[in-house]
């Protein structure tokens, strides 16, 4: 048997599957998708979503509140720790981001980033939350596009304001935007959001400005950690 050990976020460590010995089916969502996850696995589930994965096992209830997709996005990553939206999308391109991925795909994938990012964030799993951030700057930064209206109103709707996914955007939209695109989406975003990029302008401005911008600051500086301090587990987060 596999013996178990802890990662330095103090989550257990990934077991192999020798452990796997029993499962359990939880039905997710209104139309009662079903999962089958390992019993032993549920035991790495953060305390809110073991609970509510143990009762809906134990009295056969539906998780009704959860999406199947986005389920299935969180239950792939405490497999494998990888996130991975492409089926919840559907979206055909490949994981490699890169320019020519359709502007369609590349929406899409933002979109269910940021499903994906609130499911963690209910569940207060900051590692999962730490690697959708990270895969959110991977496709921005290999596709080179800036969210749209329609993904930063989705993340002002669905994601605490005071989030480290909001932090990004915020500085995104702030220091890699063009004059250009203001003009024409400026009009339609949030009024909260044109706050927040205002504040963060004004307190960052005599910063140099390849440190202003996300692909210019360390990966921590985007990442959430129990005691607040920078210390990100980079044989974890680094690709």
């Amino acid at each position: 048997m596999a013996s178990s050990s802890s990662t330095s976020e103090g989550r257990p460590a990934k077991r192999t599957k020798l452990d796997y010995v029993e499962d359990v089916t939880a039905l997710v969502g209104p139309n009662e998708t079903k999962f089958v996850v390992h019993k032993e696995l549920i035991e790495l589930f953060p305390g809110s979503m073991q609970r509510r994965m143990e009762r809906a096992a134990r009295e056969n209830r539906s998780l009704t509140e959860a999406d199947p997709d986005v389920f299935g996005t969180y239950l792939y990553y405490v497999y494998t720790s990888e996130v991975d939206v492409r089926k919840a999308a559907d979206a055909t391109s490949a994981r490699v981001y890169g320019k020519e991925m359709p502007d369609k795909d590349a929406e899409e994938l933002s979109m269910q980033l940021i499903n994906t990012y609130a499911l963690g964030d209910m569940l207060q799993d900051t590692c999962f939350c730490n690697a959708v951030v990270d895969e959110t700057v991977r496709l921005v930064e290999g596709t080179c596009r800036i969210p749209t209206v329609r993904i930063i109103q989705s993340l002002w709707d669905k994601v605490p304001h005071q989030s480290m996914l909001t932090k990004l955007i915020v500085h995104y939209l702030a220091f890699d935007h063009r004059k250009e695109d203001f003009d024409e989406t400026g009009p339609l975003l949030p009024p909260g959001i044109w706050f927040e990029i205002a504040k963060v302008s004004i307190h960052e401005q005599w910063l140099p400005w390849k440190t202003k911008t996300p692909r210019g600051r360390p990966r921590c500086a985007y990442h959430q950690h129990k005691d607040d301090a920078d210390k990100c587990d980079r044989s974890r987060t680094a690709k």
